[in-house]
């Protein structure tokens, strides 16, 4: 039976939020609309547009587009970003499936969009906020603070006491620095230990930046102890975008090695598990490696040892990366003769979005752009470039390719 399938779109763009039946980046405030589907007619409701009847092998995508192009315009100049929530609920369906004991906290800085967040929230999941902002972009839309971490290792003083002053009590440290700060401003606060892991393997590491070595670990244990804070559990990040589930042996390895080292010091029992992101967001990536994270789990912290312990993770594209697909307009093009002397021409296109905005997950997460032209004329294809908005003559465009009818 075909799900609805909910399309809306990046925060530098205007939004259309779309449901469609299916077969199987950041920046200045935005305009929202959501698309609801009956007959191939719109109707608004409560900001989504659901998208009913189409045809076998329809593209879903093309048609939220073209509602989007039909709702704002298509003298709109500003790129709008199509957010497809009937993933969203599948990709919640797919988590629970292979990792039913893991509550996952979605990590807004992946993709802020209300309309993500209200479908997780609703979905069950919690939130991993990493900044003030963030935490109040999710409280402001009926988020418990109960459901949210604050995952950041290194916190302002003001945004502890904001996170206090919220009701916010679980969050990371990994210095002991960190640890006089809650100590100072917030020491009720709920403190997990987040260890460093291996994490070379993965398309963004992020060992280099967060993360406390095992020669730090009996250090900071101690002066837990001796500030009288609240030590929860543990946290760890095999890195954005994780490819090889085997560096999730060693990071559990280490957490079990920390609750040991807890328990010896006579310290209360841990009761939270944060395995961190990385999780990649097809399903073919994640049924790859889910089942063999969830066979680790059970190893190292099986359920009769330790019966109370509260399971999370906080994946991050998992749930956006399919779930968005952004229209953007070519506003002027220029022909010119081909450097390499064929005497063949080719095109530069201007966007208005670029490597500033939605195109920046093309530098820091190494993303292949492939774009499908709305108008499809028979024509040969033509070498082609696209840039974005700006003036900037730093670095690469946008990116090299072909199209028909340049």
């Amino acid at each position: 039976m075909d799900k609805d399938r909910h399309i809306t779109g990046p925060e530098n763009a205007q939004e259309a939020v779309l449901a469609l039946p299916t077969k199987k980046g950041t920046g200045k405030s935005s305009k929202s609309s959501c698309i609801a589907p009956e007959s191939k007619l719109h109707r608004k409701r409560s900001k989504v547009t659901v998208l009913k009847g189409l045809l076998p092998g329809e593209d879903s995508v093309r048609v939220a587009a073209e509602h989007a192009l039909k709702h704002f315009g298509s003298s709109a100049d500003e790129p709008i970003q199509l957010i497809d929530l009937g993933n969203v609920v599948s990709q919640i369906q797919l988590w629970q499936k292979h990792l039913p004991n893991v509550r996952p906290h979605y990590a807004v800085k992946c993709c802020p969009n209300k309309q993500i967040i209200k479908q997780l929230r609703d979905g069950g999941c919690g939130f991993d906020c990493a900044t003030m902002q963030e935490i109040s972009t999710v409280l402001e839309l009926g988020v418990s603070p109960a459901d949210i971490v604050y995952s950041h290792p290194c916190k302002p003083r003001s945004h502890i006491a904001f996170a206090k002053s919220q009701g916010i009590s679980l969050m990371s440290f990994d210095n002991d620095v960190e640890l006089r700060k809650v100590a100072a401003v917030y020491p009720e606060a709920q403190l997990l230990l987040r260890v460093v892991c291996e994490d070379s393997s993965a398309q963004c590491p992020m060992s280099l930046k967060f993360g406390a070595k095992r020669d730090n670990w009996s250090a900071l244990l101690d002066i837990i102890q001796e500030l009288q804070l609240n030590l929860a559990g543990v946290s760890f990040h095999v890195g954005s975008g994780c490819k090889d589930p085997e560096t999730f042996e060693p990071a559990l390895q280490d957490a079990r090695e920390v609750f040991r080292m807890a328990s010896e010091r006579g310290m209360k029992d841990l009761r939270v598990l944060d395995i961190g992101g990385g999780y990649p967001g097809d399903r073919a990536g994640y049924e790859a490696i889910a089942p063999v994270i969830a066979e680790k789990l059970a190893r190292l912290f099986p359920e009769c040892e330790f019966p109370e312990l509260m399971r999370i993770a906080e994946p991050g594209r998992f749930f956006a990366a399919n779930s968005g697909h952004l229209l953007t307009k070519v506003y002027a093009k220029a022909k010119l003769p081909a450097t390499d002397g064929s005497g063949e021409q080719v095109c530069r296109y201007y966007l208005n979005d670029g490597l500033y905005g939605s195109f920046n997950c093309i530098i820091y997460d190494h993303v292949s752009v492939c774009p499908e032209p709305m108008r499809r004329v028979d024509s040969p294809e033509v070498p082609c470039a696209l840039f974005g908005p700006t003036c900037d003559g730093w670095g690469p465009n946008v990116l090299d390719i072909c199209v028909q009818g340049a």
